[in-house]
């Protein structure tokens, strides 16, 4: 084989090892991701938090539903009527009277928050008969009409009738808070999977560095069990070693890789994102500056700030509400009811004989339409009426079966309240509490650590000097990855009992810097 031949081969499995090892590279690739951006994620694409953006839209609607009760209603109505009966008078004239009567009218009307019914129509109306005594015809009348029914005792008052929108209202609100109980939950989810997945990450790579370490010292082990130094066994307990921590980092990664998919199924993002192909790499460090939260601010936030106790105020409002209600149907129904109407009519005056006299009269009543409406309008001739309307259920059961349900639905919306506010103190007090034991953790654990480097830098000057046995440096190398796990893992909790503290005294959105306004008008 020629050198050149054998140049070109080699230059050629070179460069598909790079290939490879490129292609290996990009395939392994991380994608940083900040908590910021996680929750960012979560919040935009979270099927549960688009729902409830859709419910809060339908609570809307449904008040604008419950107000249209008291909307102006505009009628119109326009018909005809034709008859063909025989006289029944001897003075008939002719025999068989034939009529035609012609009506249209225009309305408006709507109800009144005090509970009063108003109308206020124009009718006109054409009348022909082929009457030899009709002094004018056709005739043409008009009205305009004022109706009233206004009641005093049922049914009287704003409560009574706007019941329905402060309940629709109130409900609307609740909406609204269980969005913002969602987008608490949320948050406080994926900060707790996020810092899980990033003490996971920082174990795994503390699982590979004493990997490592377990190799190094396999490696050393080897080398003077052939110059004689150590005996043979020495090289198995090592062995042994690397064997148990390469399983190690198996389940590590493992670990790895479930949380990541659990904070992928939170961020939801889209199908044809690269972060489904590529490990997450988490961004965001647990260290921060630990602080105690005062434990009477942060409760008598919560019972201010909580969702979950505004709705159940809310929820005790309506209640209340509904009890206003039936206690005002308790009352009989005693109504003002009344109209006024203008009258006008007008039609060609043709003349006719008197039956005393003979002599021939015409109607002063000559004209139109149009005289007929400046008739009505001028108020010349009215009528009106005015009463009083009575009525009342004999024992009134259904209004006081009705009115003790109330009483009993809103004594349990208060018990649920004062239960919610106490459930509340105590959530506060754990995650304060938790929060205090996580930082004491901390020292703790950040004490231990440093103790387990010293003893393991000890145990290996030893062993380096013959005076110790790989099989006490390994238990030390063990003993310093768990306690750097041990740090680590308070570090996380720390940041979780924050996070879960929050969501407890309901400002996880104040603390992560959303504005709910924003997600209000979305």
């Amino acid at each position: 084989m020629s050198l050149f031949f054998r140049l070109h081969i080699s230059f050629l499995y070179l460069f598909l090892v790079f290939c490879a090892g490129h292609s290996s590279a990009q395939e392994t690739a991380g994608v940083s991701i900040s908590l910021d951006e996680a929750v960012s994620a979560a919040l935009k694409n979270n099927f549960e938090i688009i729902l409830q953006r859709v419910a809060t839209d339908i609570a809307r609607h449904d008040t604008t539903i419950a107000d249209s009760g008291f909307d102006t209603i505009f009628g119109a109505e326009v018909n005809t009527e034709s008859t063909r009966n025989p006289g029944i008078s001897v003075f008939s004239d002719p025999e068989i009277t034939e009529t035609d009567l012609m009506n249209s009218s225009v309305s408006l009307s709507r109800k009144s928050y005090l509970g009063g019914q108003y109308k206020l129509s124009l009718d006109v109306g054409r009348f022909e008969t082929n009457s030899t005594f009709q002094s004018i015809n056709p005739s043409y009348s008009s009205a305009l009409k004022l109706e009233i029914a206004q009641p005093l005792l049922k049914n009287a008052g704003k409560k009574a009738n706007r019941w329905r929108i402060l309940i629709s209202q109130n409900n609307e609100s609740i909406s609204f808070q269980r969005l913002r109980a969602k987008l608490n939950d949320t948050i406080t989810e994926i900060s707790e999977t996020y810092w899980e997945y990033v003490f996971l990450t920082e174990n795994l790579k503390v699982s590979q560095e004493f990997l490592e370490r377990a190799r190094d010292l396999e490696r050393r082990v080897r080398v003077q069990v052939e110059v004689g130094s150590l005996a043979p066994i020495e090289i198995i307990q090592a062995q042994s070693s690397v064997a148990s921590r390469e399983e190690l980092v198996i389940e590590a990664e493992n670990n790895v890789d479930a949380m990541g998919d659990r904070l992928l199924r939170l961020m939801n993002p889209s199908d044809d994102s690269p972060i489904w192909l590529s490990r997450i790499k988490p961004e965001d460090d647990p260290e921060m500056p630990y602080k105690a939260f005062d434990l009477r601010e942060s409760t008598a936030a919560a019972l201010e700030k909580r969702p979950e106790i505004s709705i159940a105020k809310k929820e005790l409002e309506n209640q209340n509400i509904e009890l206003v209600y039936y206690k005002n149907q308790k009352w009989p129904s005693l109504d003002l009811v009344g109209s006024f109407r203008l009258n006008g009519v007008r039609g060609p005056a043709r003349p006719i004989a008197s039956f005393s006299t003979g002599e021939i009269l015409v109607s002063s009543l000559d004209g139109g339409l149009y005289n007929s409406l400046s008739d009505a309008y001028s108020g010349e001739y009215y009528d009106y009426k005015i009463g009083l309307r009575l009525t009342y259920p004999l024992g009134n059961r259904s209004a006081k079966g009705a009115l003790a349900k109330a009483s009993l639905y809103a004594k349990t919306s208060l018990i649920k309240l004062k239960s919610l506010e106490r459930d509340v103190t105590l959530e506060v007090r754990n995650e304060a509490r938790n929060v205090e034991k996580s930082i004491k953790q901390i020292d703790a654990s950040s004490a231990a650590r440093l103790l387990a480097e010293k003893k393991l830098e000890a145990e290996i000057r030893k062993f380096e000097v013959g005076s110790s046995t790989s099989f006490n440096v390994l238990e030390f190398q063990k003993d310093l990855a768990a306690e750097r796990s041990h740090e680590l893992r308070a570090k996380v909790e720390y940041r979780k009992a924050v996070a879960r503290l929050h969501k407890a005294t309901g400002d996880t959105l104040d603390a992560s810097g959303i504005s709910f306004e924003s997600f209000k008008n979305k």
